[in-house]
């Protein structure tokens, strides 16, 4: 299963919040499988969101964005999702009963002043026509699942809490159609040039696997291997390839 992860937020593109999200998200997918092919930060305008996602299903089973959801004008992510998909946007019941329900728990703890909804608060219960949502327990904005029949499409709000929070309730709706094995191993080598050819080699016998490098830094003499496959022998037989190859090469 491929995904794509979409940042939204102005504040995200003008450096003044770090995408907490996206890094945490895109290790979270891989630890179960799903291989993120790209992520995306883009402004609050819901046209570019429409045309990003309609990217995105072209090339995804599933895409996650992140932020946009709250009570603002600049709230634009329940927009741009109808705008991609042709949906209408509507007032769900549940979805109001979750808002009202959090801002009376809220009300209790001393948080806000009025439980009362008023238009801005409503907002958060206006989703797509036919998607699915999630009850908030952290925040306010309920998550929203669509599936559009190409792909499924969660909106996280944006604070990292909530959205990592929400992201844990939801992940188990998510299932790959085959699972992907990780393998990781630290090796000692002083260039990350020294494998290069080696990885060609590994890749024409096992051309399927996914290999990637990380050189630690120079002076570290240390580089991290992340070996991706749909199944396990896989993996360790194009790691095992590579680990042979590079202790040929050095010796």
């Amino acid at each position: 299963m491929r995904a794509w992860i979409i940042s939204i937020g102005d504040e995200i593109l003008a450096g003044k919040v770090i995408d907490w999200n996206a890094y945490w998200i895109a290790k979270r997918l891989t630890s179960i499988g799903i291989q993120v092919r790209r992520i995306v930060s883009i402004p609050d305008d819901p046209e570019i969101l429409a045309e990003v996602i309609r990217e995105a299903t072209n090339n995804a089973e599933l895409i996650i964005t992140t932020g946009g959801l709250g009570p603002t004008p600049g709230d634009i992510t329940v927009e741009g999702l109808c705008k991609a998909t042709g949906r209408e946007i509507v007032l769900d019941p549940k979805a109001l009963e979750f808002v009202k329900r959090r801002y009376q728990e809220l009300h209790s703890l001393g948080l806000v002043d009025s439980p009362n909804i008023n238009k801005a608060r409503e907002k958060m219960a206006w989703i797509p026509k036919g998607a699915e949502i999630e009850y908030n327990d952290v925040g306010v904005a309920p998550a929203i699942i669509l599936n559009t029949g190409l792909t499924t499409i969660i909106a996280l709000p944006g604070p990292p809490p909530e959205c990592m929070y929400l992201f844990e309730k939801i992940v188990p709706r998510i299932r790959p159609p085959k699972e992907l094995f990780t393998i990781e191993k630290l090796i000692e080598i002083s260039d990350e040039s020294e494998v290069a050819e080696l990885l060609l080699k590994v890749r024409q016998i096992y051309p399927d696997v996914h290999i990637k490098t990380y050189p630690i830094g120079f002076g570290q003499n240390k580089m991290q291997i992340i070996v991706m496959a749909d199944t396990k022998e896989k993996a360790s037989g194009a790691l095992e390839m590579l680990t042979k190859l590079l202790k040929t090469q050095l010796n």
